[in-house]
């Protein structure tokens, strides 16, 4: 039995396979199928008032980033020092994580509270969350449209 060749580096391949594991996992983000992508939405259907919240949180203390590269995540999340307030904004929205980040010393801010930050990312958790509180932004409405627009 003849060895199979990767169909894109021409290494040698398990005779199932097609593709190297390096070669299968770049295959993969070029065709938008990252493991961030494919994972499915666990965003819940929030009330107005909840949206609204979240959707308040989000235009004071968060940020939508855009997508960029050949994998084309994005990316929201929300600052707060009070953990109380980023636990609310997890069970509310329902998905995303929580972290944590130390003060850190700087000539610029004189932070001595440490910050929690929820993030969400994903195709379609983004997706879901977007579509909820897109009628309660005002300063990132515009760049929460684009973002359903492009459907990341």
């Amino acid at each position: 039995m003849e060895p199979s060749l990767c169909l894109d580096c021409s290494t040698p391949v398990y005779p199932e396979s097609k593709r190297c594991q390096s070669c299968a996992l770049h295959y993969r983000y070029r065709m938008g199928l990252g493991p961030s992508r494919l994972r499915a939405s666990l965003v819940r259907q929030m009330t107005s008032v909840e949206a609204a919240w979240v959707g308040a949180m989000l235009e004071g203390e968060g940020s939508i980033a855009l997508p960029y590269g050949s994998n084309r995540i994005g990316i929201v999340t929300i600052y707060n020092t009070e953990v109380e307030t980023i636990a609310t904004c997890l069970r509310l929205v329902g998905d995303g994580g929580v972290q944590f980040r130390r003060p850190r010393p700087s000539p610029k801010y004189d932070s001595k509270k440490p910050q929690w930050m929820w993030v969400l990312s994903g195709q379609l958790p983004i997706r879901d969350f977007l579509r909820q509180v897109v009628p309660y932004l005002t300063g990132k409405r515009d760049r929460a449209e684009g973002v359903l627009q492009n459907e990341l």
